[in-house]
This record gives C-alpha cells, sequence and structure tokens, in this order.
C-alpha cells in the first residue's frame, strides 16, 4: 500500500499536535503551539502544502510568522536533520532568501538583510533562463541551496 505525501504529513502533524498537547491537553514540550515544532528554542513550521514563493510567505504570515531565515551553519544542519528524520519523501522547501530586488544580492524577507551564512550547491545561485529569484533548500542536491523561479509551487519552511 502507498502511502501519499498528504497521508504522511497529516500524520506527522498527529503526532506533533499530540506530544506538544500530550493526549490529555497537557503541554509536554512548551515553547510552540502546534502545528510549530521548537528547535534549539525557535519555533518551526514544515509545510506540507505546495505553494509559490509568494503564497507561501502570505501564509506564514497569516499564522504570524515569515518564511525561514537561516542564518549559520548550526541552523541549517539542525533544519536538514530534521527534514531527513521525517520526511522520507523528496520535498524541495521555499526558505525566505531571494534576490528579486536586485539580482545577485540575496536578502531576507521581512529584514532586507543581505545573507551573511550561505549554503549553496556549487555553481548556484545560477539565476537560469534569468528567472530564479527565490531561495530553496533542495532534498535532491543534497539539501543545499538553491535559486529557483519564485512562482513554482513548493513545501515551505515558517517560522516565529
Amino acid at each position: 500500500m502507498a502511502v501519499t505525501r498528504s497521508v504522511l504529513c497529516f500524520g506527522l502533524i498527529l503526532v506533533f499536535f499530540v506530544l506538544q498537547r500530550g493526549v490529555f491537553g497537557l503541554v509536554i514540550f512548551p515553547g510552540c503551539q502546534a502545528p510549530f515544532v521548537q528547535l534549539s528554542g525557535r519555533c518551526y513550521f514544515f509545510s506540507c502544502m505546495q505553494k509559490s514563493w509568494s503564497h507561501a510567505q502570505a501564509y506564514c504570515r497569516s499564522i504570524s510568522s515569515h518564511l525561514a531565515r537561516i542564518t549559520s551553519q548550526s541552523e541549517n544542519n539542525m533544519i536538514v536533520s530534521y527534514v531527513r528524520n521525517y520526511f522520507s519523501v523528496n520535498f524541495s522547501w521555499w526558505l525566505g532568501g531571494n534576490d528579486m530586488a536586485q539580482e545577485g544580492r540575496w536578502v531576507w524577507v521581512g529584514t532586507n538583510s543581505v545573507l551573511s551564512y550561505t549554503n549553496w550547491y556549487p555553481g548556484e545561485p545560477s539565476n537560469n533562463e534569468g528567472i530564479e529569484h527565490c531561495l530553496e533548500l533542495r532534498s535532491v542536491i543534497t539539501h543545499r541551496w538553491n535559486d529557483a523561479p519564485c512562482g513554482h509551487a513548493k513545501n515551505f519552511i515558517c517560522e516565529k
């Protein structure tokens, strides 16, 4: 029996909710409200939905967060480890970086601060065909960063 992506995601969200709230509503792991999970003191939501980059950012804002800003190797390693452990299918995840305002100047959404830490796959960012302006964490390239067309529907990671 094949397990679909939505069934897998629903199961993961249900497990996290139970772990966070317990069976009788008692908080087991305080700090983040479901569907967010706490990793090293920050709250992350790993979406099973696929949206364009701008729709993903709008969704994150609707749940009082923003697309994830990975600012260190340790944070990147933690997120990659989480994705590898809990998502067995090959997802690509939108992150909060983009170079929409100025080609080659990658900034984080919301703060417009230039990316001080990066984990680009070799040869990236490439701006292939002049249309790749949004940052993805791509599992098929060993969870390295890639620039991709912003209109493509991908999973996404929100942070608060």
